[in-house]
């Protein structure tokens, strides 16, 4: 009813609230409101655009353009066609630095590591 009325609605799962996976959870919100009749597109500005204008901060977010700070996900399909497609991941780059679907693919065993060795240093 909200967006009907014109509310500009923003995603917000990943935040630390008890069973909510930082980006994995998004993934689900955004299959959510596109059930719940937001446009694909409308969903994808939930995400980007809508937060950097609610920041004020739209000049240096929410786009891809020069001059902009842009984290990126490249995907293997159109989420415009089926929003589920965020979930097709090829590649992402975070602060100018490109991770590959092999470099995605290891990070849970780097977090683990990294886990391990910080118990290690604390006794834990």
């Amino acid at each position: 009813m909200a967006y009907k009325a014109g509310v500009k609605i923003m995603t917000g799962t990943d935040a630390n609230d008890t069973m909510v996976f930082p980006g994995f959870s998004l993934h689900d919100e955004l299959r959510h409101l596109v059930g719940s009749g937001l446009s694909e597109m409308d969903v994808l500005r939930a995400s980007s655009t809508v937060p950097a204008e609610y920041l004020g901060r739209s000049a240096e977010l929410g786009g891809v353009s020069v001059g902009k700070l842009a984290d990126l996900a490249l995907l293997r399909a159109d989420p415009l066609a089926d929003i589920g497609n965020t979930t097709q991941i090829e590649a992402v780059f975070v602060n100018g630095r490109l991770y590959d679907r092999a470099a995605l693919d290891g990070l849970p065993a780097d977090v683990r590591e990294w886990v391990v060795q910080a118990n290690e240093m604390t006794g834990d």
